[in-house]
């Protein structure tokens, strides 16, 4: 049976969970009144609080073993920093910005403004983040939509996918491999031990490389067609690695 709490609100509110097993689903609806905390287990082990537009839902205890489900509905637009052991973290709607630690949980995500996330092996599935994204991973994997804004990405052997990136893009990687399917933003520094970095370049988009590598292979398009018309747009590529490769396509 699951325990109800409900909070009476006037709008956005910043969320604050933690939990360690289980799972917690945050889902961002119309209802702009209100936020509802469903909690499926030992509702003792639990303190649920509001503090203005505050809602903390944290165990009684500093740490806990004991496998929980949390449901919270809270207004679209919402701030979310939840921090995880195991436990799966999925987000349902639109949000503002999000914060995520986890050691294990993965993540799954449709809608949010901005994004940072820890995690040692947990992985991210997330749709679309509208601005920017700051993603620190040991060995987890991300699959992302689209980054509105720019992306900073840290792996150690976690291998990270964008679909469409409309800002910069930031790496350092020791193993960890990075796919960008379509790269709108203008400055790329990549730094690796032997990661790869996949990425596609729009038609009659100069780049300016600056690549040096010891074993890596590099492979890019050839010069373009002579014009008469400046370059739409001039991306720099800064990439360095000992044995990683590096492949630009033009998309």
């Amino acid at each position: 049976m699951s325990d109800r709490h409900e909070f009476p609100v006037d709008g956005i509110v910043d969320l604050d969970v933690a939990l360690d097993a289980g799972r917690l689903h945050v889902t961002a609806t119309a209802a702009v009144d209100r936020v509802v905390v469903l909690i499926d287990g030992r509702s003792e082990d639990w303190s649920v609080s509001q503090v203005g537009r505050s809602i903390s839902v944290r165990p009684n205890r500093k740490w806990r073993s004991t496998s929980t489900r949390l449901h919270v509905e809270v207004p679209l637009g919402s701030r979310v920093t939840a921090k995880t052991a195991s436990a799966d973290i999925r987000l349902d709607g639109r949000f503002g910005e999000v914060e995520a630690k986890t050691a294990s949980g993965d993540l799954s995500i449709d809608a949010i403004d901005s994004f940072e996330l820890s995690t040692a092996s947990g992985d991210l599935d997330a749709v679309q983040i509208a601005g920017d994204a700051r993603i620190s991973t040991m060995s987890g994997d991300a699959r992302i939509g689209s980054i509105g804004g720019r992306a900073q990405i840290t792996t150690a052997a976690g291998d990270i996918r964008v679909d469409r990136l409309g800002g910069d893009l930031t790496v350092s990687t020791t193993a960890g491999d990075v796919h960008v399917e379509r790269f709108d933003g203008t400055d790329v520094t990549f730094k690796a031990v032997s990661g790869d970095l996949d990425i596609g370049i729009p038609a009659g988009t100069r780049v300016r490389p600056d690549i040096s590598t010891i074993t890596g292979s590099t492979r890019r398009p050839g010069p373009a067609e002579p014009s008469q018309e400046p370059p739409s747009r001039v991306v720099s590529l800064a990439f360095k690695s000992v044995s990683g490769d590096l492949v630009v396509r033009r998309v």
